[in-house]
């Protein structure tokens, strides 16, 4: 069994299940220590002349009577109905409860890898989070099925097997348990052994994981640079890293069932000598007894085999319960408010105020924005320009609430940032991230990703409108096409422009393009530009670039450089007042003349 602050309301939960599992194995573990007396006085009767007037009416007596073949056959019948249909429930009630507590866990892990901030996942890898959903939460099923069954029955039937043996001969059963302590004593220190190499296991197959999934992710560039070998290479010391711990941790638990099996071997043989010199020298244990008695003890095997297999689940299940805490403890870095007060707030119109706002990244201590200070009124077209890391990125994730943001330093419509729930805040953004992701999936599905109830010609105007429809119905299967992991299948244009229409169809009243039209051609970005004028009346629309064609038609134009914003204005003020502006226009007009 495995307890800790995240499994133990599933004690409570399926308390039926996991009742009704206790109650029918402990049953099957009463009907097992039956048939030794039964066979063990079968025997005593063929075997022991004291018996005699038993063996005269064994065939003829009827089923009233205990020591006839008619009692000794239904009663054997009984006993294995019992067990069977006892054993089909437990596994049904044990197996259920696994089942459920598996996927309840996963739902609480995937609920809280949802809640968790943007920030966490920069210092996480895949490989190491989806360990936690595989292998970790495996274990820890192991612990609510073959947990609770080993510990069961090396309990309960261990305890009833042992006492039926020093009913029939305390001498013989004391040599018989003595065993057990040694056992006990090389499982409580092997088992710390067992836990800790298993830990280092799952550490070693999280870094192959790690490894693996990093180069399907970049597989085009290894062998754009022909890197196959090289990677193999490395991809070889990370697998024997994990044999090696693999097999450091399969050595101790081969150890322990080694010695479980040593023990169990030198009680058998104990047995029989001694059985058999009471069988001798003691008229009153006779071969029923010895059988009895070698029938309880087999009994007792299993238990003692079910606690060295307790140990090894014991130690998985808590090294990966371990791992699991950590994920589920960490927490929750923004500050927000729930978003039942959304009832209590206006709809965002998309009016923006930054006051004297700086920004630093919550891992770095270097400021990224500083002293930003505008005034967005809603429905506007705002283009934002700058150099390579110049925080025009940076200026338009903070609207989108995923950092925490001081008091008094942005406003949605009058309103502090921090007085709207992120959730409200996102909902009314439409966001186009600079690096397009798609689900891999159909590419209908990726446009509609943002919002539910949405017609056919929703998502075809949303097509239009980031000038995609053309293209997406040159596929075999138009918007039922399915588009590979991250959008493999599809050029960069199309990844971006999709991304722009899944952004569109939601009808924001604040839209963000970050870098959404770099990979497309000219005329296709003038046919999005020219949208976005007619479409996105009195809606505010952002468009981060660093081409001058996508931004110099907006309403006003924000110039950054290093965290601040060195010009603003129209394009034919940035001309005469922003000499970084100028440079950029010029600069781009150089290029365009000598391509």
């Amino acid at each position: 069994m495995l307890f800790g602050k995240y499994v133990n309301k599933f004690y409570l939960k399926y308390w039926y299940h996991f009742v009704g599992g206790i109650i029918f194995l402990v049953l099957v573990d009463i009907g097992q220590l039956y048939i030794p007396s039964l066979i063990g006085n079968v025997l005593s009767i063929f075997s022991n002349p004291d018996r005699a007037s038993d063996l005269s009416y064994f065939w003829t007596a009827d089923v009233s009577n205990v020591n006839s073949y008619a009692y000794f056959l239904t009663s054997l019948a009984t006993v294995g109905l019992v067990i069977f249909v006892g054993r089909f429930i437990w596994r049904v009630f044990i197996n259920n409860l696994g089942v459920r507590v598996e996927r309840d866990f996963r739902s609480m892990l995937f609920k809280h890898a949802l809640e968790l901030d943007v920030t966490y996942y920069n210092n996480q890898k895949t490989g190491a989070l989806m360990s936690y959903f595989n292998n970790d939460l495996e274990a820890i099923k192991s612990a609510f099925t073959e947990g609770i069954i080993f510990l069961i029955d090396g309990f309960v039937l261990g305890t009833l097997a042992i006492i039926k043996l020093f009913q029939i001969d305390w001498k013989l059963a004391l040599i018989s348990v003595i065993p057990l302590a040694l056992m006990g004593i090389c499982a409580g220190l092997i088992g710390k052994g067992i836990s800790k190499r298993y830990k280092n296991q799952l550490n070693a197959f999280e870094k192959m994981s790690d490894f693996s999934q990093e180069n399907f992710s970049g597989i085009s560039v290894i062998k754009a640079f022909v890197r196959e070998g090289h990677q193999m290479r490395v991809f070889a010391k990370h697998n024997k890293k994990n044999k090696d711990t693999n097999m450091e941790y399969l050595k101790l638990s081969i150890a322990l069932d080694t010695i479980i099996d040593l023990l169990i071997y030198t009680v058998l043989i104990a047995i029989f000598l001694g059985g058999g010199y009471f069988a001798i020298y003691q008229p009153s244990f006779d071969i029923g007894t010895l059988t009895e008695f070698s029938g309880y003890f087999d009994s007792l095997i299993w238990p003692m085999i079910a606690i060295a297999y307790l140990i090894n689940i014991v130690s998985q299940s808590y090294a990966s319960l371990k791992k699991v805490n950590e994920f589920l403890d960490a927490k929750v870095m923004l500050k927000d408010i729930p978003v039942e007060k959304a009832k209590e707030l206006p709809a965002i119109s998309g009016d923006i105020i930054f006051k004297d706002f700086n920004f630093h990244y919550p891992d770095g201590d270097t400021h990224v924005l500083k002293n930003i200070n505008l005034h967005i009124k809603a429905g506007e077209n705002i283009g934002i320009v700058g150099k390579t890391g110049s925080g025009k990125s940076t200026f338009v994730k903070v609207l989108l609430k995923i950092y925490n943001i001081e008091n008094g330093k942005i406003f949605f419509d009058g309103k502090d940032i921090n007085e709207w729930p992120s959730k409200v805040i996102r909902d009314n953004i439409g966001y186009a991230a600079q690096n397009a992701f798609l689900f891999s999936d159909l590419i209908e599905n990726n446009i509609t990703f943002g919002r539910t109830n949405v017609t056919e010609q929703d998502i075809i105007n949303a097509a239009d409108f980031a000038s995609i429809d053309g293209a997406i119905r040159r596929f075999k299967d138009g918007y039922q096409t399915i588009v590979g992991e991250k959008g493999t299948t599809l050029s960069g244009g199309q990844r971006q422009r999709i991304a722009m229409a899944r952004a569109v169809i939601k009808n924001p009243p604040i839209l963000i393009l970050d870098d959404s039209v770099s990979a497309v051609d000219s005329e296709t970005e003038a046919t999005i530009l020219r949208n976005i004028k007619q479409l996105r009346k009195n809606k505010t629309t952002f468009i981060v670039s660093s081409r001058i064609s996508s931004i110099q038609n907006a309403d006003h134009i924000i110039v950054m450089n290093d965290g601040q914003i060195v010009g603003y204005g129209t394009h034919d003020q940035l001309m005469e007042s922003c000499q970084l502006y100028r440079i950029l226009v010029e600069y781009q007009a150089l290029e365009a003349e000598a391509a």
